[in-house]
């Protein structure tokens, strides 16, 4: 599966961004480009220290795809981890 890539132009604060990109992922993730395929999985995002990305199925079965580093910070670059759908992130210096 190709890795997936997106871009946008938004008109909003970048905190408002990041907040609907955490915590509403299952409404701007395409449809079926998850692990299992299913096209009624939810993306979930943990806004926690090593919290979770991984995706639900209807069925409840849920399939890790990377951890977050330090919970929510303003940038992508605090997720790690093997993700069937994205490359993991390069390590960041703190």
């Amino acid at each position: 599966m190709e890795p997936l890539r997106l871009c946008f132009e938004i008109q909003c604060p970048a905190e408002h961004a990041f907040e609907i990109w955490t915590t509403r992922l299952s409404s701007w993730w395409p449809k079926g480009h998850s692990a299992s395929g299913n096209p009624d999985t939810v993306v979930v995002f943990e806004p926690r220290p090593q919290g979770r990305i991984f995706e639900r199925t209807p069925d409840g079965t849920e399939i890790d795809w990377a951890r977050s580093r330090c919970g929510v910070r303003r940038t992508a670059s605090a997720i790690s981890g093997t993700s069937p759908v994205t490359a993991p992130m390069p390590p960041t210096s703190s």
